[in-house]
């Protein structure tokens, strides 16, 4: 997963957070490049999953807003 983010974001440690449609979550993940990660294969077998990504800068934090992925070949 690729994402891109204001300046805000700059000076933040980033982690992206999966879930399921029911609220399962999968394993986060932390941006290591600030923009980038892999996504975990319990979300890609879905036919639907949701994503967030968390920031965390010296003195405040920073989220995202929740967004449904919608996907081929997915299972259930």
């Amino acid at each position: 997963a690729v994402f891109v983010f204001s300046q805000e974001w700059d000076k933040c440690v980033k982690v992206a957070q999966f879930k399921s449609e029911m609220g399962t979550e999968f394993p986060p993940q932390i941006l290591e490049d600030g923009y980038s990660c892999i996504i975990p294969d319990e979300a890609l077998a879905k036919k639907k999953f949701r994503v967030s990504v968390l920031g965390k800068g010296n003195e405040y934090i920073i989220t995202s807003n929740d967004v449904v992925v919608h996907q081929n070949g997915g299972s259930k």
